[in-house]
């Protein structure tokens, strides 16, 4: 954010916190992940004048997929691993929890560094300018941007939206300065510039609407885990109303793992004055709800090292409930283990009497010159295909975690060799995108497999870009689906013909949601006149 004395014009600052929160507001309309982060990292440096970018785990590696320009000075390798800088300290295991931190950039410049983690597999990436350091105010704002990303992270992936809860409390354009710069505040209420409050935004009515517009919980917690106030979400439900919970210790309000977790990260907080990341569950009603946290000691610095030097005795803890993602990474976890049970019985159970039932066919023919053989050998021929393509119903839905850059005319011109089709393939770009490589050969293959099996064995192909610069399509000569089996032909087992195993296409849907990507079929386009199936949700990539 603009760096301003305490002396300077409140009004001055309030603009860029508007513009923030108006940035924060429109992050839920955003129709996919490229898009909330390019338009975090766009607030990151219009709105808070950070260079930024948003790193993106894949494997065991994270990526930067969009930043601004200066953000790079040749410092940043490609890809790097989690105990790397500027990156170290400041993400977890993939599976675990990481704590966001300020260090010093590693160039010797004197910039230092912000490391937010997004939605459980990504980070916010920000960098001073040199000698300029964070402030509290600035990992405020970062604080209310990257809970933001992760609200409309959370809706792309089936989670609510809460947009409009902001726009309803009127508050869009109220300013509210960095701490210290003329703000004045009441006890228990945020600070709020005098402007802002003349226009009707008060402390109470900003709480109220943020408190609406986000799914956080905000508490304010002394040192032996009393809690002191509700900032957010104090009239939402009853266990974590103002009245239910002011005055009492997290002993009394949580149950005992929980309220031991809660207070370590209070502790430790204060101790270090440092931001801390807690994860905790909460038994209620019988049903079980998980929170994802952090824990901010209050400091009476205004920034730079004067927030590290001023001992905090009270912080704040800002708690999202994780209940529906957690439910969703165990139905995940579930699935996987039931595919791979399923794939071990189809390897197993169903290879070896087929391999034994073919055994004895082959002695037979020794024996036996009788053409109903052939009928037999047709008939496990077509089990042994049923097999391969069970097997890869069941491991291609895995979801992808290893993408690398992939240049799409390379993958269709190799797989168009493997088919061994006499047909005509037309390759109409050379853009890579972001894939699991050995997918989405399987991907082409079936399609193309799809084609010789509609179009006959000399079938005119094409591969190209959407106009839309969303993804990539693959069309055909054939003759096209029906437009009310657009849906169906993705359905395990469909097929319109006797050879059919009617997997391959599921098979492709399943490759494409494991990618994160949404393929539709459609009549196919340029003269084709067959089918045209469109991969959209593709993550373009600029280092194949």
């Amino acid at each position: 954010m603009k760096r301003t004395e305490a002396g300077d014009d409140a009004a001055s600052v309030g603009e860029p916190f508007a513009r923030l929160r108006r940035t924060v507001v429109d992050l839920t309309d955003c129709g996919s992940k490229r898009a909330v982060h390019e338009a975090v990292v766009d607030a990151a440096s219009d709105c808070l004048e950070f260079e930024a970018a948003v790193f993106q785990r894949e494997g065991d590696r994270y990526r930067p997929v969009t930043r601004t320009a200066k953000f790079d000075r040749g410092d940043v390798p490609a890809t790097l691993s989690p105990d790397e800088p500027p990156l170290a300290g400041g993400v977890g295991e993939p599976d675990g929890g990481a704590e966001p931190t300020v260090t010093e950039w590693p160039d010797g410049t004197g910039s230092e560094c912000c490391v937010t983690p997004l939605n459980g597999d990504g980070a916010l990436v920000l960098r001073t300018e040199p000698g300029a350091a964070v402030s509290s105010a600035d990992l405020a704002a970062v604080s209310l941007l990257a809970g933001g990303a992760e609200t409309a992270l959370g809706s792309l992936e089936g989670g609510p939206t809460r947009s409009a809860d902001v726009a309803d409390a009127g508050v869009a354009d109220a300013g509210v300065p960095d701490a210290g710069a003329g703000s004045s505040a009441d006890s228990g209420s945020a600070p709020v510039c005098e402007s802002a409050v003349e226009a009707g935004a008060t402390p109470e009515r900003v709480l109220d609407a943020l408190s609406r517009a986000f799914p956080d919980y905000a508490y304010v917690l002394d040192e032996d885990g009393t809690y002191l106030d509700v900032l957010l979400g104090a009239e939402r439900d009853e266990p974590h109303r103002r009245d239910h919970l002011t005055g009492r210790r997290v002993d009394d309000v949580l149950n005992p793992d929980a309220a031991g977790t809660v207070r370590e990260a209070v502790r430790a907080a204060i101790d270090s004055a440092s931001v801390q990341h807690v994860e905790y569950a909460v038994e209620s009603g019988g049903e079980t709800y998980r929170y994802d946290g952090r824990v901010v000691p209050v400091s009476e610095g205004a920034g730079g090292d004067e927030r590290r030097t001023v001992e905090p005795s009270t912080v704040v803890l800002v708690a999202r409930d994780v209940t529906e993602r957690y439910e969703r990474e165990q139905a995940l976890r579930r699935e996987n283990e039931r595919l791979d049970e399923f794939a071990s019985v189809v390897s197993h159970d169903l290879r070896n009497p087929l391999s034994t039932a073919t055994g004895y066919l082959e002695l037979v023919r020794e024996d036996v010159d009788d053409p109903r053989l052939d009928r037999v050998a047709a008939a496990h021929d077509r089990i042994g295909t049923l097999i391969e393509d069970l097997l890869a119903l069941a491991r291609e839905g895995r979801h992808v975690t290893d993408a690398d850059a992939v240049r799409l005319d390379h993958v269709a011109v190799e797989t168009w060799q493997t088919v061994g089709s006499d047909g005509d393939l037309a390759v109409e770009t050379d853009a890579a995108i972001r894939a699991d490589r050995s997918r989405l050969l399987q991907v082409f293959e079936n399609l193309f497999r799809n084609a010789v099996e509609h179009a006959g064995p000399a079938p005119s192909v094409a591969v190209g870009e959407l106009d839309d610069g969303e993804g990539f399509f693959v069309a055909d000569d054939g003759p096209g689906i029906e437009a009310d089996s657009a849906d169906a032909v993705f359905d395990p087992g469909y097929t319109s013909t006797a050879e059919g195993s009617g997997l391959g296409l599921a098979i492709v849907r399943r490759i494409a949601e494991a990618h994160g990507w949404r393929v539709d079929v459609a009549d196919a386009e340029s003269g084709l006149g067959g089918a045209r199936f469109e991969f959209r949700g593709v993550e373009p990539a600029s280092d194949a």
